[in-house]
């Protein structure tokens, strides 16, 4: 393994810091993960237009700024695709704080929750915030474990749409709420930085509800206020 690390050259050089070179001494898929990216973009033409363009501007005379860019692509990739396997109910449980609380009979919300994650079609970024309301059942969660739960969900590769489904899933499955609505808005830059090169704002919204509690003409007029508890939130974090 240690002359596999030596022979690195091409893909890696000098690494940056002993953590690095510990990540690939313990994890030979780093290794050939890196060899198989720096082939991918030879094939595409990077290294010879980078080359070329260095010689009319003096900002990419200095190689160090892509040599190592295939390992850093393959360390981003992994660190996303093993918080896949992760992503478990034993690590949600472990970061969560449950209040009883029988007297609340309105909606909670928590909004303009930051989140970014990595999109499963393109593996570009896409990043938001992710709004909530509940109207509880008895259990009151701990404000500080809403965007603790929704980082842990979108520490993998997915999309906007199962990602909101994914968070009312699983807050309905911590709380058991009445009723429950995750409203998430994201940008993407599979979208702004290549293909129509447009920043478009999308909006998905899920929701879940006890019938027991709620009926399903209520749903509606719950949902709407769940959307002007949000609008009223970031009217006045505005001010």
């Amino acid at each position: 393994m240690a002359n596999e690390i030596k022979d690195l050259g091409k893909v890696l050089t000098e690494l940056e810091t002993k953590r690095d070179f510990d990540k690939i001494e313990n994890d030979p898929s780093l290794v050939r993960a890196s060899s198989l990216i720096e082939e991918a973009l030879r094939e595409l033409g990077f290294y010879r237009k980078v080359d070329l363009e260095s010689n009319s501007h003096t900002y990419l005379k200095d190689p160090s700024h892509y040599q190592k860019t295939p390992f850093r692509i393959a360390k981003a990739w992994k660190e996303f695709i093993d918080n896949i396997l992760s992503d478990t109910e034993v690590r949600y449980k472990a970061n969560v704080t449950i209040f009883e609380d029988f007297t609340i009979d309105e909606l909670i919300s928590v909004v303009n929750i930051p989140f970014s994650s990595l999109c499963i079609h393109h593996f570009f970024p896409f990043s938001g915030y992710v709004d909530i309301a509940y109207l509880p059942n008895g259990k009151i969660l701990g404000l500080s474990k809403f965007p603790r739960l929704v980082k842990i969900k979108c520490a993998k590769p997915t999309i906007q749409e199962i990602l909101s489904k994914e968070l009312v899933d699983l807050f309905n499955r911590i709380l058991s709420p009445k009723f429950i609505m995750v409203m998430v808005t994201g940008v993407h830059t599979c979208c702004s930085c290549r293909g129509i090169n447009t920043e478009v704002p999308m909006i998905y919204s899920s929701i879940r509800y006890d019938k027991e509690f709620v009926k399903d003409e209520e749903v509606d007029g719950l949902k709407s206020e769940a959307i002007s508890l949000f609008k009223r939130a970031r009217q006045a974090m505005r001010r």
